[in-house]
């Protein structure tokens, strides 16, 4: 009985070590900020040419604000998992870690 309660304590201890050792994933928000073409054109030239489109901005002082702290790939446990979503030419967004 005692050696049994033994290792029930042990497996109970090696969780608890695993699951505080394991990382978080953070949802980064994007701020897109419209824009009109004529602010695109003044940045440089567009490399895509489109007859419909919109334009927008990320707000890179706040994506780097909230990307403070994200996990080295070199440094095992070192942060949290970024997630990140990005807009598509079909509409749809995708997902990236």
């Amino acid at each position: 009985m005692n050696k049994l309660l033994q290792l029930g304590l042990l497996i109970l201890c090696l969780l608890t070590g695993e699951i505080s050792h394991s990382q978080s994933i953070k949802n980064i928000k994007l701020s897109f900020i419209e824009m009109s073409k004529n602010n695109i054109e003044a940045i440089g030239v567009s490399q895509i040419k489109a007859n419909n489109a919109k334009y927008y901005s990320i707000d890179l002082h706040r994506l780097k604000e909230d990307l403070d702290g994200m996990m080295h790939r070199e440094h095992e446990n070192s942060g949290f998992i970024a997630q990140v979503s990005f807009p598509h030419p079909d509409g749809t967004f995708h997902l990236y870690n």
